[in-house]
């Protein structure tokens, strides 16, 4: 409701997620460059497994694009849902940044999203930095950067 959604005060742990999530300035300002300077038609994919449900929609629902995969909240699971998503884990894991690239072009990903929790989680992410051949560098501040697939 409209209430809930403007209340950014409460910072407070709820049934299994934060209340209210807590962007950085990179993470905001990559969001706004994702709204303002990719296509409106551009797929933007970030890891969707190592989110939740807390960041499950931060693409869709700050960057206003669409992803090729996720795990958005719902009472079913949706087995094609969690095929992709698992497809997109792979491509985060992976330390080729060929193989990566393939499963971006099989998913029609046209750009990556990249920030701390991913560099934490996944030393293979580095592959988007050190790769300008699969991954171009579109945007970087700090830890975050969103990367155009080739």
């Amino acid at each position: 409701d409209a209430y809930n959604a403007q209340d950014i005060t409460n910072r407070s742990l709820g049934p299994g997620f934060h209340w209210t999530v807590v962007l950085s300035a990179e993470q905001q300002q990559a969001l706004n460059w994702i709204r303002r300077a990719t296509p409106h038609d551009a797929i933007v994919q970030m890891e969707p497994e190592v989110r939740g449900r807390e960041e499950w929609s931060l693409i869709p629902s700050f960057g206003e694009r669409r992803m090729a995969g996720g795990l958005p909240i719902s009472l079913m699971s949706v087995p094609a849902y969690q095929q992709s998503s698992e497809r997109i884990k792979a491509m985060f894991a992976s330390f080729d940044p060929k193989a990566a690239q393939a499963i971006a072009h099989e998913l029609h990903i046209d750009y990556v999203y990249v920030d701390g929790l991913d560099r934490d989680t996944y030393p293979g992410a580095i592959k988007f930095d050190n790769s300008p051949e699969q991954f171009v560098p579109a945007f970087k501040r700090g830890v975050v950067g969103v990367y155009r697939v080739q």
